[in-house]
């Protein structure tokens, strides 16, 4: 295999998802010689990390919807992707991302809003499925698994967005818990 042109562009974690994912797919079950192995190999421990993150729930429409929400503030090609990679949840973390921030981005509500946009995207089969492998545990009793989804349900935009306080908190409650095989009440209000 030969690189031709080693920077045409920058990947999403969702499209390299997807192009690792089409290539175990073509590959089918040929028969293995060494270096076949090692990229099957690398093929299956790429996708198994990019199927714990954000990227195994996002579309095509969440990165074109978030192009366009980000583009008043004039972002690199490379920002726009490591805000969709990273998925900053404070003001920090997008100062990380965004070069020479703050004159690019002049006031707090800016830097705020840019925040919420990259928060915004529709993540909860991402987190349905990360909760559902946690409530599948020993951890939660039946009914205590049912309160906690009840709960959820009913704060449905909190329990979309990753970054939310009273979601993170619930979900640290939770593993606290773990040692004890139970949930405190305050974890589920």
């Amino acid at each position: 295999m030969e690189v031709i042109n080693k920077m045409v562009t920058i990947l999403p974690n969702m499209q390299v998802l997807k192009v690792v994912e089409e290539t175990k797919a073509l590959r089918g079950k040929r028969p293995a010689d060494e270096e076949s192995e090692n990229l099957n190999t690398l093929l299956h421990e790429t996708a198994a990390y990019f199927k714990d993150t954000p990227a195994s729930a996002q579309k095509d429409e969440h990165v074109i919807k978030l192009n366009q929400e980000l583009q008043p503030y004039k972002l690199t090609i490379a920002e726009t992707v490591q805000i969709l990679n990273l998925r900053p949840s404070t003001a920090v973390e997008v100062q990380l991302v965004v070069e020479e921030c703050e004159e690019r981005i002049r006031t707090e509500e800016e830097l705020e809003a840019l925040v919420k946009e990259s928060m915004r995207q529709d993540e909860a089969p991402f987190l349905d499925q990360w909760f559902m492998g946690f409530a599948d545990s020993k951890v939660l009793t039946e009914g205590r698994r049912e309160e906690l989804f009840d709960d959820m349900n009913q704060n449905e935009e909190e329990s979309r967005c990753f970054g939310s306080q009273k979601f993170v908190s619930t979900i640290h409650q939770c593993f606290n818990a773990s040692e004890k095989q139970d949930i405190p009440e305050q974890a589920l209000t």
